[in-house]
């Protein structure tokens, strides 16, 4: 629930977790199962959500994001952007759709310098099974609002094609603040 540059976030995981982690885009956190966070500036941000149970070592995490603006001002509403992307993979062709937000008047895809796109809803062949960057970058030339977003996408090998060895190293992090601890939870691909 958005109330001006306030939001109350409230936990939907399904399962017994013993520790809550959210992180309000760098802004700030909370440790407790629901929280309350006013952002100090308007615009389109992560809220991330970290559990964890103490007694399995499980841990997930979910990141959405919120665009805020500030309503108390009597003035006009200063202009924000946001960049996402969706997407889905058939063989070693994905079809992309922008899921950016906010004024948008360009759009620029990256498809981990194999190939570029200004399309909106663009269509990109990788050469072969791996793991993929591909990045959006939005931009609205009246009010020079830019914004970037990267993921990673792995394209399979076919079926009776050789599956070539390929990995991504990634991890993420819960913060135990109350026991002053980092569980780290290895989240690499291959």
């Amino acid at each position: 629930i958005v109330d001006g540059m306030t939001v109350k976030v409230d936990d939907d995981s399904r399962g017994n977790f013993s520790d809550y982690y959210w992180n309000f885009d760098g802004f700030g956190n909370a440790s407790t199962q629901n929280a309350d966070f006013t952002f100090p500036e308007p615009g389109f941000w992560h809220i991330c959500l970290t559990v964890f149970d103490e007694n399995t070592n499980c841990a997930a995490d979910v990141c959405k994001p919120v665009e805020i603006r500030d309503t108390s001002t009597s003035g006009p509403i200063e202009s924000i952007c946001f960049a996402d992307f969706a997407f889905v993979v058939n063989g070693n062709t994905a079809e992309f759709s922008s899921q950016s937000q906010g004024d948008v008047s360009e759009v620029h895809w990256n498809f981990n310098d194999l190939g570029f796109s200004t399309d909106e809803t663009p269509e990109f062949t990788f050469p072969g099974p791996g793991f993929y960057e591909v990045c959006i970058s939005t931009f609205d030339e009246e009010t020079e609002c830019h914004a970037r977003f990267c993921k990673h996408i792995e394209i399979f090998a076919a079926e009776g094609e050789e599956d070539v060895a390929s990995c991504l190293a990634d991890y993420s992090i819960y913060l135990d603040i109350e026991n002053l601890t980092v569980n780290f939870t290895n989240e690499s691909r291959g």
